[in-house]
């Protein structure tokens, strides 16, 4: 599997090359190019002197235009080995092996993060050759050679996209599964943010009346929309259950902290008022807060 690394994307992005991408795709209002070529104008999230190439790393906008710009290079990808047009199917395979010097290979890409499969070291190498050739030739953009790696991932498990990937000996065609789970240190992140969002809660004081109810319930729904997010993400992955498992008990703990100056208790999940949809057949017990005759 090659792991890839586009050599400072967002950085090097050709503007005049990414509008006439834009246009060929069918966007020719004129009005919302200049706009998205001035975002493009704009430097990194906006705060830094005019940046003639690249795109604002972390805008909204940015993957989209990612995806925009590196849609050839898919397409580059599907037509060295799926589109060998053939009578038949199995003249379709036979075609691709004899007349391709690339093997079997699948991309998978989000904006400027990508990774091909493949079935072979030496496979590996010679796609990543030619996708490095690929890149700069035809859109003006250099693979990194010391970010972009060849992984045997039985041997050692890659990340991807804030997911972490094993193959291992297991009972299926090929003799082997595919185990996903949350990147450790990503996910430590994710809830290393949603903490501190508890801890604010406690700040919170509950002498101020109806002012500090709605701060108080505001931070509620900040906390709870995080929790979502990072569930509703990672749900995916085959091994969520433990990695989750492992901050669930923390943070519920933490939160009861946090609410019992505002009269916070256990509450079975089912009887709380807000979430319903998400609460509505559990019975654990979770910190909430009373607001007028409601949980929250």
């Amino acid at each position: 599997m090659i792991e890839g690394d586009i050599s400072k994307f967002f950085d090097n992005v050709n503007h005049a090359r990414m509008v006439k991408k834009l246009w060929s795709k069918g966007i020719r209002d004129r009005r919302v190019l200049m706009i998205i070529k001035t975002m493009l104008k704009a430097g990194i999230m906006g705060e830094l002197e005019e940046n003639p190439l690249g795109t604002q790393q972390g805008g909204v906008i940015s993957p989209i235009l990612a995806n925009a710009y590196l849609d050839t290079f898919d397409q580059w990808v599907t037509r060295e080995w799926e589109n060998k047009k053939t009578k038949t199917e199995y003249a379709w395979h036979n075609t691709l092996r004899k007349n391709s010097n690339l093997k079997p290979a699948y991309l998978v890409r989000y904006a400027d993060d990508w990774v091909l499969i493949t079935s072979a070291r030496s496979n590996a190498e010679k796609w990543k050759q030619r996708i490095a050739k690929y890149l700069d030739e035809e859109i003006k953009l250099s693979l990194s050679e010391e970010k972009t790696v060849i992984t045997d991932i039985r041997k050692k498990p890659i990340h991807f996209l804030e997911f972490t990937y094993k193959v291992l000996r297991g009972k299926s065609r090929t003799g082997y599964i595919t185990k996903t789970s949350p990147a450790p240190q990503r996910l430590k992140a994710k809830v290393k943010e949603i903490h501190w969002n508890i801890k604010r809660l406690k700040r919170i004081r509950p002498e101020i009346g109806v002012k500090g109810k709605e701060r108080l319930i505001t931070g509620i729904n900040l906390v709870n929309s995080q929790i979502r997010g990072v569930i509703q993400y990672y749900q995916a992955a085959t091994q969520v259950n433990p990695a989750l498992r492992k901050y669930s008990h923390i943070l519920d703990y933490d939160a009861y902290k946090a609410l019992k100056r505002h009269s916070g208790k256990w509450v079975a999940a089912s009887k709380v008022s807000n979430l319903t949809s998400v609460h509505s057949q559990y019975k654990t017990g979770i910190p909430a807060c009373n607001f007028a005759e409601s949980l929250s």
